[in-house]
């Protein structure tokens, strides 16, 4: 299954899918190689599934935006921060 639009699902069944042929195969290399995905990545799903515990939920991607969102200053800082840029 190629990487293409996927459904959560089929993502969750494609990452799964990865470790049983692994399992079978006894060999990550070949199965990254057939896969056509790099022994990192194959490492860095198989981290996130066993630190929770075998929930499939783990094989979804994560956010990558922000956690916590940048400070704002006030209008009347900005204003004053302005005001001192054209002097």
């Amino acid at each position: 299954m190629s990487m293409g639009i996927l459904t959560l699902k089929q993502r969750i069944r494609q990452r799964y899918g990865w470790f049983q042929e692994a399992e079978q195969a006894g060999n990550v290399t070949l199965v990254c190689k057939r896969c056509g995905i790099s022994r990192k990545t194959f490492y860095k799903w198989r981290k996130r599934f066993s630190e929770a515990r075998g929930d499939r939920g783990a094989l979804l991607d994560r956010a990558r935006w922000p956690h916590h969102p940048r400070r704002t200053i006030g209008k009347a800082l900005r204003r004053r921060l302005l005001a001192l840029r054209l002097v």
